[in-house]
């Protein structure tokens, strides 16, 4: 919840920073600890690896990136990611049997969060504020970015079901599984986030063709899916809902009903699942009985699916031209984009291939390394065929490519490679054990969960930049960890190392260096934009010396940034030093070469301050180059060419009259823009 709620969708420096910060410490903790008891990770460790080396990768991008900055913010990231991992696959071993507390706490959690994302449309002027925007429509908060709240749906959905199932639950905790399992169904639906809604699922169909609870598990999704889907064909068909810049009045008109509604589907929920608990015990089949209904719930489930999303992309047309007309939705740029509402959940066309295709024109520029970790968002810009904006491809693997190239892909591969043996083999998947050799009790199937759990986030990620949102990834690789670490037998007695105390007090204290080191890496960019803030808002208030000063503490603390540079360039311009407001952002422009920002910057002062729009001109085309559809670089490239032009006309001017030996006051060439011309008639 801390993730949600503070760092939000991820893309805030500094909110971010805080809280992988903290993950960073507390997982540093957990590991000093456990190899000071001399633990180990058990099947853990490939995984881990990998994501060292993940790590490891995104650091060493700092030598060839595009975005220096970024590449450090993301370096700390996924040290974070790797702390957080870490620290669940030692907390597996040291308590291999609490796999269920880990889910019920990213239950409750995720119910938390969806409930949120409800109430802002009950009280949208107050908990809903921040949705007011371009896309206002769409379920966001606490967010602000639709996609993640879906993706936290998405799991609490799949968890609620896990729970409901749960033999050695409280009849409390299955009955209230059933009124969270529909109000993350509802989120889900009111989020129109359609990656989400195929991670839901895949996560479903792997959870009801791998775990023999199918039967019990088609109740309560029966239930909550009847009851939250008239709630949202009414949301879905409300303008607060399919406008997307629908205005706090149209969104308040629908908040009262909407609020009634959600409140009668939780109190029926909470009914339902009271009486299905209590009733369930009783409601004996035969075996022979329940596995056939097992499997036809399985293959009704999955055909009813199936037909509902052929019935609806069909219509009246054929397989082949309807196919062929969504695939070419899928990957053409030129596609309209769905509408808002219910449609939107089955259309095909997105924003995604125009990215996508900007990935692999990136990755075909450096196939190998790439251009640098999180550096899609300036390198796309020379690609764009449009003024839309993105700072991630919408794709883990599609983002991979274009910043790390094939060692990022390879290394993101393996990683993967490393949990799915792990994970068979705790659940006891292999030669000799196969799903039906070993009895499926609550602890097998809260592990079945938890792979369900990060499969799922793997599945959003790969239509998504939800990689990049700390409440699904860290949850999702948690997960993915604490199950990697058991192993076949669950580790009954968790496994000493052999080392020796010594040994161990050397390591622990490593360990905690390590930590401290990564969250100093995660902390450096965010004390630097927070200095450069407080630059910008000195000089706002007129104080320039203190504004340099906080620019200059921003540039000590991360000399990778570019925006301490620009910053510091408008300080000096305030205290009246244009030479070395130049030479600063000369600096910039030699340490940012791929950043359009770092040239337009220049290519400003040189107009507006230094008065020479030839010099103007020039750099301007370097930004024109990296952006050619920056609206901001083309019209400072036409005020310079304008006022170049001006110069050049005057000159002649100023030339024809002293070649007829007229006076010429020089008072009628001092315009704005125009090098001065010197009392001798020559041009300087």
């Amino acid at each position: 919840m801390a993730c949600a709620f503070v760092a939000k969708s991820g893309t805030g420096v500094q909110s971010t920073a805080l809280v992988l910060a903290a993950a960073t410490l507390a997982a540093g903790a957990v590991c000093t600890w456990s190899v000071l008891k001399g633990r180990g990770a058990g099947g853990a460790y490939p995984l881990l690896a990998m994501l060292g080396a993940l790590a490891l990768i995104n650091a060493l991008s700092l030598l060839w990136s595009a975005n220096p900055d970024a590449s450090l913010i993301a370096a700390g990231r996924a040290l974070a990611y790797l702390a957080v991992a870490a620290g669940a696959a030692f907390l597996a071993r040291r308590w291999p049997h609490r796999t269920h507390v880990l889910l019920e706490a990213l239950l409750i959690g995720g119910f938390v969060i969806c409930a949120y994302g409800l109430a802002a449309r009950i009280w949208p002027g107050s908990l809903g504020k921040d949705e007011l925007g371009a896309i206002a429509n769409r379920l966001g908060q606490p967010f602000g970015y639709w996609n993640a709240l879906g993706g936290v749906a998405a799991m609490t959905a799949l968890l609620a079901l896990w729970q409901a199932t749960r033999h050695t639950a409280s009849e409390s905790g299955r009955a209230l599984a059933v009124p969270a399992l529909g109000v993350a169904l509802l989120a889900l639906a009111l989020t129109q986030s359609r990656g989400a809604l195929a991670a839901f699922g895949a996560g479903l169909a792997i959870w009801l063709l791998a775990v023999p609870r199918r039967a019990a598990s088609a109740a309560p999704l029966f239930v909550a899916a009847l009851a939250a889907t008239p709630v949202a064909a009414w949301a879905l068909s409300q303008p607060a809902f399919t406008v997307r810049a629908a205005s706090l009045g149209t969104r308040e008109a629908a908040a009262g009903d909407f609020g009634l509604m959600c409140l009668a589907l939780v109190l029926v929920l909470t009914v339902v699942g009271a009486l299905w608990v209590r009733l369930s015990p009783g409601w004996t089949l035969p075996i022979g009985v329940r596995r056939r209904l097992e499997r036809v719930t399985t293959v009704g489930a999955l055909a009813l699916c199936a037909l509902a999303l052929l019935g609806i992309a069909l219509n009246a047309e054929t397989v082949t031209t309807k196919l062929e007309r969504r695939i070419d939705d899928l990957v053409s740029e030129r596609a309209p984009q769905p509408t808002e509402g219910a449609g939107r959940l089955v259309a095909t066309s997105s924003t995604r291939s125009a990215y996508w295709r900007e990935a692999l024109d990136l990755f075909s520029e450096r196939p190998l390394t790439g251009w640098g970790a999180d550096a899609f968002e300036i390198t796309r810009l020379r690609h764009r065929h449009g003024p839309l904006g993105a700072r991630h491809a919408h794709g883990y693997l599609a983002q991979q490519a274009a910043d790390l190239g094939l060692l990022g892909v390879a290394v993101s591969l393996l990683a993967l490679f490393a949990f799915l043996p792990a994970a068979a083999r705790t659940l006891g998947v292999g030669r000799r054990r196969t799903l039906a050799a070993l009895p499926w009790d609550d602890q097998r199937c809260a592990l079945a969960a938890a792979v369900v759990v990060s499969l799922a986030f793997g599945v959003q990620s790969f239509l998504d930049w939800t990689w990049y949102v700390p409440a699904l990834a860290l949850p999702a690789l948690a997960c993915a960890a604490f199950v990697s670490a058991l192993g076949r037998d669950n580790a009954e007695v968790p496994a000493r190392t052999p080392l020796a105390p010594a040994w161990r007090r050397t390591l622990a204290a490593l360990t905690a260096a390590a930590a401290l080191a990564a969250a100093w890496t995660i902390a450096q960019p965010a004390l630097a934009a927070r200095e450069t803030e407080r630059s910008l808002q000195a000089l706002a208030h007129g104080q320039a010396r203190a504004a340099l000063d906080h620019a200059e503490n921003a540039q000590r603390i991360d000399p990778l940034a570019l925006d301490p540079l620009l910053a510091a360039a408008r300080a000096e311009v305030a205290l009246g030093r244009p030479a070395t407001a130049r030479n600063t952002l000369a600096t910039a422009v030699s340490r940012h070469p791929q950043d359009p920002r770092a040239w337009l910057a220049a290519a400003r002062h040189e107009l507006v301050v230094e008065l020479r729009p030839d010099r103007a001109l020039e750099l301007v085309k370097g930004a024109l180059w990296l952006d050619p559809e920056s609206r901001s670089a083309r019209e400072l490239f036409l005020t310079a060419r304008a006022r170049l032009h001006l110069v050049c006309v005057l000159r002649a001017r100023y030339a024809a009259a002293r070649s007829q030996s007229r006076p010429v006051p020089l008072a009628n060439y001092a315009i704005s823009g125009c090098p001065p011309v010197s009392q001798r008639g020559k041009a300087r």
